[in-house]
């Protein structure tokens, strides 16, 4: 999995500028130090592969509340973007917010953290 915090850069990383400020991260109720940014190689819906998600690390509890948001978990060692929501005990995953859910068994999904922004690069995203 590639995540770096947000406005940092591994070693050897192509730097790139992305569309969120830490103005924004905190106007999305996010502390900077718990932002991580993702290329995502698995995306949803709305969110197309190749295009990068803002992910806060802290927020990985569902709830009610939360049925439908957008999180980045790992299902079966894989890390990908997926709508989520509990389901007595187990948890629901999609593609889209509306449906259809797949119920996996309890302890089958790692919640990583909810997705607070995504965006694009105005290019053409190659894989490397």
């Amino acid at each position: 999995m590639n995540t770096h915090s947000v406005g940092q850069h591994g070693a050897g990383d192509k730097v790139a500028r992305i569309g969120v400020s830490l103005a924004d991260i905190k106007r999305a109720g996010v502390d900077p130090q718990n932002a991580r940014l993702w290329h995502v190689t698995d995306g949803v819906e709305e969110v197309p592969t190749g295009a990068f998600a803002g992910i806060d690390v802290t927020d990985t509890e569902l709830s009610t509340r939360t049925a439908g948001e957008l999180y980045m978990v790992r299902v079966a060692g894989t890390p990908c973007l997926r709508h989520l929501a509990p389901m007595d005990g187990c948890i629901g995953t999609a593609f889209a917010e509306s449906g259809p859910y797949t119920v996996n068994p309890a302890g089958s999904v790692q919640v990583i953290g909810r997705v607070f922004w995504f965006g694009r690069f105005r290019y053409r995203w190659q894989p490397e």
